[in-house]
């Protein structure tokens, strides 16, 4: 449960703070389980209560403030707390050209897990920003990871515009789930897996260049690309969990455009590459980019009639991974070390807003 206030103190400030609480459940942990897990609790209670606070300050025309503070505690079986500050400007150099700076949590860029439009503004339902990736010795273990970014963004005439940005990304807790299981796991005579939680750590230089273009009243079509040092899945991974991750150049480009193709329906097309190995612990694209999927994804969706009912229905089908791309590396004999990404998949279902 969460809630949002938000309050214009004066002409220059504008406060918000929103409150949160949730209960998470834990998985009991099997005689083979692994040490390190989310079930290395049994028949423990989680709970967290996360604050959120934050000021956007007008200091002049042309020039915009965020100041804020994030924090978030475990209780019961975990007991850990994480506080972490967020901080960015805004400076408009001229009538097109916006230079713009900040440092905030890396959980920000995919949190986003849907949104309502009012009149006076959006409500936008995100996921815990900070979530427990396993537990040791009863402490939950939470993900601490930043970004700090400085770009340029560019009007260049009435429908386009371009955007350049420099991000410095440091790693710290992210937890990969490991599943090691022979060939024959999924036969009845198979052994059985393996589970268990990786950490990864370190960090991510590199350069972004977006840019977007209203083609047309129905059509937007954006194109990035993003180049850096960063990290990759390592074959030595295979025999040695601590070695799953190793740092190497990355580079990944993405297309994505939106039409309106008809009244209430919408389709939107993605098509993003990455190097086969290539492992990034946040967004290059700092979700300006709406799927993470690697290859070829559709998303369309369709407003349904709601027959004079007080609710809004919508359509939608999520067709992810057309091209059935893995993130993947081999080894000299034969293993195969590929990160949990879903196959190609077909998706659909409907929503309602009462």
């Amino acid at each position: 449960m969460e809630a949002t206030a938000r309050i214009r103190a004066g002409a220059r400030h504008r406060l918000s703070a929103t409150l949160g609480g949730a209960r998470i459940p834990i998985a009991p942990r099997s005689e083979s389980g692994a040490t390190l897990g989310l079930g290395a609790m049994r028949g423990g209670k989680l709970g967290q209560m996360s604050v959120r606070a934050v000021d956007e300050w007008v200091v002049r025309e042309g020039v915009v403030v965020v100041l804020g503070l994030d924090y978030s505690r475990f209780m019961g079986a975990g007991g850990a707390q994480s506080l972490t500050p967020r901080l960015g400007v805004a400076f408009d150099a001229n009538a097109r050209t916006r230079i713009h700076a900040s440092f905030s949590p890396g959980t920000d860029a995919a949190t986003r897990t849907d949104g309502v439009e009012f009149e006076d503004g959006q409500v936008v339902f995100k996921e815990n920003a900070e979530q427990a990736i396993a537990f040791v010795d009863g402490q939950a273990i939470l993900e601490r990871s930043q970004r700090l970014e400085f770009g340029v963004e560019r009007i260049l005439d009435e429908s386009s515009s371009v955007e350049v940005v420099g991000f410095f990304d440091t790693v710290n807790g992210r937890g990969v789930g490991l599943l090691s299981a022979p060939a024959d796991a999924l036969n009845d005579s198979g052994n059985a897996a393996l589970l268990n939680i990786a950490n990864q750590g370190g960090g991510a230089q590199g350069l972004r260049v977006l840019y977007t273009r209203r083609v047309s009243r129905h059509l937007k079509a954006s194109a990035a690309y993003a180049f850096g040092r960063g990290q990759q899945l390592s074959a030595e991974g295979i025999a040695n969990p601590e070695q799953i991750f190793q740092g190497a150049f990355f580079q990944t480009a993405a297309a994505q455009l939106d039409a309106s193709v008809m009244d209430g329906t919408n389709v939107r097309t993605v098509l993003r590459f990455s190097p086969s190995a290539a492992v990034f612990a946040i967004d290059p694209f700092a979700g300006r980019l709406a799927v993470y999927d690697p290859s070829l994804s559709i998303l369309v969706t369709q407003e349904l009639p709601n027959f004079g009912l007080p609710v809004r229905a919508l359509a939608t089908i999520d067709a992810s991974n057309l091209l059935d791309t893995l993130t993947r590396v081999e080894d000299s004999d034969g293993g195969q070390l590929s990160l949990g990404a879903l196959r190609r998949t077909l998706r659909g279902g409907i929503s309602l807003r009462f």
